[in-house]
């Protein structure tokens, strides 16, 4: 008579607990030693990824800088010339306005060669004719002749300036105010200012009593810091002049601040003849750090998720192992087929998401950059958190086939239902589409649309490979 068969057909190949946790200890040990190893390149390799991850973000500024620059060049100028946008775009330029000094270019560059520039008469310090128009020439050219201040005037101080006018200058003012107020024209007003630049070269005029006041009082205290802005400043500048009694330029600086004073209706504050330039210079790509931990920090982190990344095939292969041996054959099938497509999904998630969804992200987040005029300075580390964090919330959700596969075979859910609250399942794609996504509509977009395909193909493998039949749930008359 043959032995009866075993009731449990696993009898034989029963483990203890003790010999589970062996097992257990060794997988672990070598998921550690492939860990390891897989840091070990990633240390190696951590300056390449760095760049490498840089490269949506690099590609983005670019593309900002360049449309930035050009539309900034084309509101002051009016148009773009070709070359001027060919040789932008091609060096990365963006120009820049600044403001330079025609007097002390001039000075800079007879410095170096004596001969330059000779014919060009730049001193500095002088009063334009811009500075005045032809209704005030004419008023002070008046006031010159007859001695007579009008408006805020002091006659005192009109007279220290009279008082150094050549007795030619004069005669020619008298000639230019005895024509008439019709016949004053702008050659006229040149000529006014002739002379008055040339009372600036009198070294006496701030010595001159009538400038006194201007200047506070000549002993110093500790008063002097509580006196007015603008008195402060005219006393330190007189104190100067008296030390340097040799630079001309110093006291013809002082001297047309005090003539100014003078004709204050007539004459504005002194400026800096300033001319506004193009400066070009080359943006900076990529990310900054702000912290001198920072980018040692994102270096570290980089090699970690790189080790971790290089690894990890080691690592489930040693979880594997100790799972498929309390799995039965039609079990392990089952893992076979659903742990590649998942791979697969997790891999076309993330490369979605740096491939092709950085780039529309960055440009529509910039854009309101530009419409607000701010260039963007992003931080290394906050740039390695959101190029990690978006794949890997695309990597997840697409995941959703096999979740509705999964809950289709434990009967958990039927594949009519799927069909059935299809528009529900789109809501709730474009709710989840929108926590798993920066706070911006571009990318969830770009999340919502796939992952709704990815839920109808779901639906068609819900139907090619639909649940097996329970034959306990068939009733038999």
């Amino acid at each position: 008579m043959s032995p009866r068969p075993a009731e449990d057909l696993f009898e034989n190949t029963r483990m203890s607990f003790g010999e589970h946790l062996e097992e257990l200890r060794v997988a672990l040990i070598r998921s550690l030693i492939g860990v390891a190893v897989g840091c070990v390149f990633g240390f190696l390799l951590a300056d390449r990824v760095v760049n490498f991850l840089q490269r949506p973000l690099v590609a983005a500024i670019k593309d900002f800088h360049d449309k930035y620059a050009i539309g900034e060049y084309k509101e002051r100028m009016g148009f773009l010339p070709l070359e001027i946008s060919t040789r932008m775009q091609r060096d990365g330029l963006s120009p820049d306005r600044a403001y330079i000094d025609p007097g002390q270019l001039v000075q800079a560059i007879r410095t170096i060669s004596p001969d330059s520039l000779s014919e060009i008469d730049l001193t500095p310090y002088r009063f334009s004719p811009s500075d005045v128009t032809p209704d005030g020439a004419r008023a002070i050219a008046a006031m010159i002749v007859d001695g007579q201040p009008a408006g805020s005037v002091d006659a005192s101080r009109l007279a220290a300036v009279t008082e150094r006018i050549g007795r030619s200058d004069r005669d020619a003012i008298k000639e230019l105010v005895g024509r008439g107020e019709a016949a004053f024209t702008l050659s006229d007003r040149d000529r006014v200012v002739a002379i008055l630049n040339r009372v600036l070269e009198d070294r006496a005029l701030h010595d001159a009593e009538a400038f006194v006041d201007l200047f506070g009082s000549s002993s110093w205290s500790i008063m002097h810091w509580f006196s007015p802005p603008r008195e402060n400043q005219l006393q330190l500048m007189k104190a100067q002049v008296d030390l340097h009694p040799d630079d001309v330029e110093l006291s013809r600086r002082l001297n047309r601040l005090l003539v100014a004073e003078t004709f204050p209706d007539r004459i504005p504050p002194p400026t800096i003849p300033l001319v506004p330039v193009d400066i070009w210079r080359s943006y900076t790509e990529g990310t900054q750090a702000l912290s001198p931990h920072e980018v040692f920090m994102v270096w570290l982190k980089a090699a970690v998720i790189t080790g971790l990344i290089i690894s990890a095939p080691w690592v489930f292969y040693q979880v594997w192992l100790f799972v498929a041996a309390g799995l039965y054959p039609h079990e392990q099938k089952y893992v076979y087929l659903y742990l590649p497509l998942s791979l697969i999904l997790f891999a076309l998630g993330c490369g979605l998401a740096f491939f092709f969804v950085f780039d529309p992200v960055l440009n529509f987040l910039f854009s309101f950059n530009a419409s607000m005029g701010i260039k963007p300075q992003l931080r290394i580390g906050e740039w390695l958190s959101f190029v990690l964090f978006l794949p890997l919330g695309f990597g997840v959700s697409f995941q959703l086939p096999l979740v509705m596969l999964f809950l289709q075979r434990i009967t958990l859910v039927a594949t009519e239902t799927y069909v059935k609250h299809w528009r529900m399942a789109v809501m709730i794609i474009s709710i989840l589409s929108m926590l798993l996504t920066p706070a911006d509509p571009v990318s969830m977009i770009l999340m919502a649309v796939p992952l709704t395909v990815l839920y109808f193909f779901g639906i068609a493998l819900c139907r090619w490979m639909p649940a097996p039949r329970n034959p306990f749930n068939d009733t038999t008359r």
